[in-house]
C-alpha cells in the first residue's frame, strides 16, 4: 500500500516537468474524447489572487494615510502574509508591527467580497490550456471554495479576461 503524501510536502515541479504533465493530461483527455471531464480549481490554479490582495493593501494605505502602500503590486505578494509586501515596499518593522492587526481586519472584510474578486488575474497559460481541453471535446467544470458573495466579482473577472 502506498503511503499518503500530502501535496504540500511535494516540491513544486520544474517548468519542463509541469509542461510534460499537462501535455500528458491533454493526451489522456484526447483519448477519452467526449467522455473526458476536466475539473479545475479557480484560486492558484486558474486565477492569481495576489492582485486582489495588492488592491486591498493599496486601499488600506489610502484609508489610513500610508501613501507608500500605493506602490504595492501583486508581484510583491508571495503568500498570505501581508508583512512581506509591507516590508518589500519600504515599511520598517515598527510600521509593519503597528499596522499588521488593523490591516488583517481590513483585509478580512474585503478579500471575500465580490467587489475585489474582479482584480484577480489569470495564471499564465491557464486560459490557453482550458481552451485546449474544450477544443478536445472534454467537459470543463470549475470548483472553488469561494462563497456566493464572491460570485458576481468572479464572473466579472472572467468577463474581463474573456
Amino acid at each position: 500500500m502506498t503511503e499518503f503524501s500530502p501535496l504540500i510536502d511535494n516540491p513544486p515541479l520544474e517548468a519542463d516537468q509541469a509542461r510534460q504533465l499537462l501535455e500528458r493530461i491533454l493526451e489522456d483527455a484526447r483519448q477519452a474524447l467526449s467522455e473526458a471531464i476536466m475539473v479545475f480549481d479557480l484560486d492558484s490554479t486558474l486565477l492569481n489572487n495576489s492582485p486582489r490582495q495588492a488592491k486591498i493593501m493599496r486601499d488600506y494605505g489610502r484609508d489610513h494615510g500610508l501613501d507608500v502602500l500605493q506602490r504595492v503590486q501583486g508581484e510583491h505578494w508571495s503568500g498570505w502574509d501581508p508583512r512581506i509586501p509591507m516590508r518589500k515596499i519600504g515599511l520598517d518593522q515598527a510600521q509593519v508591527d503597528e499596522h499588521y492587526d488593523a490591516f488583517r481586519a481590513y483585509w478580512w472584510e474585503r478579500f471575500f467580497a465580490g467587489d475585489y474578486c474582479v482584480e484577480d488575474e489569470p495564471i499564465a497559460g491557464a486560459r490557453d490550456y482550458v481552451d485546449s481541453v474544450i477544443e478536445l471535446g472534454a467537459r470543463v467544470f470549475y470548483v472553488t471554495g469561494r462563497h456566493e458573495a464572491m460570485r458576481e466579482g468572479t464572473l466579472a473577472c472572467f468577463e474581463r479576461h474573456g
